[in-house]
């Protein structure tokens, strides 16, 4: 029998999803996907309300070090995503092109990479497109490509809307620097909660850093490395 070696989140692209990945020596089994998905001081100049931050821009990028932990509390694995924006279109339509790159490395040794690209609608930032492709030590596992039709898409701008915002003066530091942000917390499975911290100076989604939790217990954590445009 193999042996698991834990889950990690790995947000997918619009339309976002939480992919929990149970890693076992040589597989990486898909055990859920549920929608979800991220240097400026906080001052007036950047004022923080209740709208969903969407940042786009050509060039745009926001880079994040995430971080996965057992039932315990211990770290089970660290990575990187970096995630940048680019002008496109899809079949004559104007989008964004969303391009998440995934480096995972857990304590046992595997290292899992996910490349996700996803075509926006420039006006509405709905779901065009998407493909992701997973390795798992180099070695192709995944390739799928979805459009909105897909039984569970949906975009990211509806989840984020639909989720309750806390408060909208949190001071939060993060590798990238300390921001104002609105808080926002929401059910993205049965047993597990995400709270996001958004600034509308970071691009796409504004996220500041993002903190999964079960049952009380943090899972993953994303935050916030460096960005620009």
């Amino acid at each position: 029998m193999a042996e698991n070696h834990g889950e990690v989140l790995i947000k997918k692209s619009n339309p976002k999803k939480i992919v929990i990945v149970a890693v076992c020596v040589a597989v990486v089994l898909v055990a859920a996907f549920v929608g979800i998905y991220y240097l400026v001081p906080p001052n007036s100049e950047h004022p923080q309300d209740i709208s969903v931050v969407t940042n786009f821009s050509d060039g745009a990028y926001a880079n994040y070090v995430i971080v996965s932990y057992d039932d315990a509390g211990a770290v089970k694995g660290r990575g990187i995503l970096n995630n940048t924006i680019t002008d496109g279109t899809y079949d004559g339509k104007a989008c964004w092109v969303s391009i998440e790159n995934y480096t995972f490395a857990y304590i046992n040794g595997t290292v899992v990479n996910d490349l996700v690209t996803c075509y926006l609608d420039k006006s509405t930032y709905s779901n065009v497109q998407t493909s992701q492709q997973r390795y798992v030590n180099g070695e192709l596992v995944y390739n799928e490509t979805w459009g909105p039709d897909a039984a569970d898409s949906f975009d990211d701008l509806s989840l984020f809307s639909n989720m309750t915002v806390i408060a909208t003066d949190q001071s939060v530091s993060v590798p990238a620097g300390t921001f104002s942000t609105t808080e926002r917390e929401g059910k993205v499975e049965a047993d597990v909660t995400l709270t996001i911290w958004m600034n509308n100076a970071v691009p796409v989604w504004g996220e500041v850093k993002s903190n999964y939790t079960r049952d009380g217990q943090i899972i993953c954590t994303y935050t916030l490395e460096s960005y620009g445009s």
